[in-house]
């Protein structure tokens, strides 16, 4: 399991000035964050 962001779909965040936010969408990581499973190849 990973998490992605519920609002932009990217699952690496990015930290700006002490805060974590995704970088694509400026949401706030904890805020933001849903569990998604990883597929199974």
């Amino acid at each position: 399991m990973h998490y992605e962001c519920r609002y932009c779909d990217l699952g690496f965040p990015a930290t700006y000035d002490g805060d974590t936010v995704y970088g694509s969408c400026g949401a706030e990581w904890e805020a933001a964050k849903i569990p998604v499973e990883d597929e199974e190849d």
